[in-house]
């Protein structure tokens, strides 16, 4: 069930009840996207902004249509400067906009404190799972093992806390990923054992399977 804004050419519609494409896009967006504004136009104005950032056939085939079949919006794409495979996925809707921050709870501008957000979305349990394939098919990797990768340690504890107690996902972690000049700026959960990879990718619905995830799924 959805509501409808704006006139029959250019209707919004939101989602009045949570669904596993909502979390999944939630998890994406956690990953590698922002809910950013307002920004100041360069004529006047402001406006307000969803974005995504990836590879283009990520966000084609499983982003773009999430928003048309849950919003009726359609999104733009534009270049990411400096990155040759990279791109951006703008929704520049303050409707949607105030529904992400306003509804859902997800903050805007730079993320950060990403466990008092995860707190915040308050994703009901049976939608956990979705959640973490958004995020894993952003910031995570599954071939030889499961890894997911983020700045916030206290974040992906409460991560490894819900996986456990909801889905019985066993990630080991966190462990430091990377460091820049002996400070700690990237951590990680991770899988190893083969029966832990295949429980994972059996309960968690990862959208975007390439190389050796296709394979062990």
């Amino acid at each position: 069930m959805s509501i409808g804004y704006g006139n029959s050419k250019n209707s919004i519609k939101l989602p009045m009840k949570f669904s596993p494409d909502l979390a999944y896009l939630l998890g994406a967006l956690i990953g590698d996207g922002c809910v950013q504004g307002p920004i100041k136009r360069g004529k006047g104005g402001r406006y307000w902004r969803i974005s995504f950032s990836g590879e283009m056939p990520f966000l084609r085939r499983e982003i773009y249509p999430l928003f048309l079949r849950l919003f009726g919006h359609q999104p733009r794409f534009t270049k990411k400067k400096n990155r040759e495979r990279s791109w951006h996925m703008n929704i520049d809707s303050v409707i949607i906009y105030r529904f992400f921050n306003r509804v859902l709870g997800v903050p805007y501008g730079e993320k950060k404190n990403l466990s008092r957000t995860l707190r915040r979305l308050s994703i009901p349990r049976r939608y956990f799972k979705y959640f973490l394939a958004g995020l894993m098919d952003t910031d995570g990797h599954v071939s030889n093992y499961v890894n997911l990768t983020q700045k916030d340690k206290l974040f992906l504890s409460k991560i490894m806390y819900e996986s456990r107690n909801i889905l019985g996902i066993d990630f080991k972690g966190p462990h430091v990923n990377k460091k820049v000049l002996g400070v700690t700026v990237a951590w990680c959960l991770t899988i190893h054992s083969k029966s832990g990879i295949k429980d994972f990718i059996s309960i968690v619905p990862l959208r975007y399977k390439q190389g050796p995830v296709a394979q062990l799924g």
